[in-house]
């Protein structure tokens, strides 16, 4: 497995066989979308699953609002936004609920989301 960064955030590993990303104590299928904490194996929507590889391609898994929206393909402009926003990210925060070294803040003062992963 290589480690695509470390930096202060814990630590994100990429296996070489398949896609699969180790987050924190789970390993997320990007081909299956899957989530797999310890037994559990939960199934990640599209949305919830362009937004998780979205936050890993980042240096410092942090998400601006602006970027979420352009993640999940929705118009800066739509209506509702912050509440569409708000929804996904609490998607992503229940399929993490049994990882407890994983946690999705809000970054207000930054206008944004950043997955934070204790070791």
């Amino acid at each position: 497995r290589d480690r695509l960064r470390s930096r202060g955030l814990g630590d994100v590993y990429k296996r070489q066989e398949k896609n699969i990303y180790l987050i924190g104590e789970s390993s997320f299928d990007a081909i299956n979308h899957t989530l797999t904490n310890k037994e559990e194996v939960k199934f990640c929507p599209p949305q919830a699953a362009k937004l998780l590889l979205a936050f890993i391609a980042t240096s410092d898994y942090f998400l601006t609002y602006d970027e979420i929206a352009v993640v999940c393909c929705w118009t800066l402009s739509d209506t509702g936004l912050k509440e569409r926003r708000r929804k996904a990210i609490n998607s992503l925060r229940k399929l993490f609920e049994t990882d407890k070294s994983v946690k999705i803040l809000a970054v207000s003062e930054k206008q944004g989301y950043q997955i934070v992963i204790s070791k």
